[in-house]
């Protein structure tokens, strides 16, 4: 294919031809099967090097006018016609890139869903930063824990942690608490 797209921040093997990247937008969102906020494709296409942000940005643009894509309250739905587009010109794009950017996008809303479903506060007094994580079950807190540490890194680095994988931490916790129950069971 003709390239015909900036390159800029884009690694060997990612897209740069504009074509190709509409048809990639379209394919990650019928990938995924569901919306997703509007700023967060250019990014995660930018980060993964797969685009041009300022070509993906256009490509979305374009996109809905056409009606291939809709903007509601800033998430992209994709139309029957964004859905065909899919279906039919998924086979002009590298395997790789496909791959590499349903995975992205999967793990964007992996990880949206957990920040909706936990919540961490930092709070900081006299130095000391408390951090606050709460992991919920519905509307019920299951797991409250607090730190206090003497740096904002440290604070920052446990909200980061305790995000990347709640469970596991609420997991490890009832096991460690249990254990000599269990045990003696």
């Amino acid at each position: 294919m003709e390239r015909d797209a900036l390159t800029a921040g884009v690694e060997p093997g990612g897209l740069n031809n504009y074509r190709q990247i509409k048809i990639l937008c379209c394919y990650i969102l019928d990938s995924i099967g569901t919306p997703i906020k509007y700023d967060k494709l250019p990014e995660i296409l930018q980060y993964e090097e797969l685009a041009n942000f300022f070509e993906v940005v256009q490509a979305l643009d374009e996109l809905e006018k056409r009606k291939n894509i809709e903007n509601r309250d800033g998430y992209l739905y994709l139309t029957e016609q964004g859905r065909q587009i899919s279906k039919e010109m998924s086979f002009a794009l590298p395997y790789t890139v496909k791959k590499k950017s349903v995975e992205a996008a999967l793990r964007l809303l992996s990880e949206i869903k957990i920040r909706e479903e936990n919540k961490v506060e930092i709070t900081e007094k006299d130095g000391v930063y408390n951090v606050v994580c709460t992991m919920y079950d519905g509307k019920e807190v299951l797991m409250s824990l607090t730190f206090n540490v003497k740096s904002q890194m440290l604070a920052e680095a446990i909200r980061d942690n305790f995000y990347a994988n709640p469970f596991t931490i609420y997991s490890g916790n009832i096991q460690m608490l249990t254990k000599n129950l269990l045990e003696k069971q």
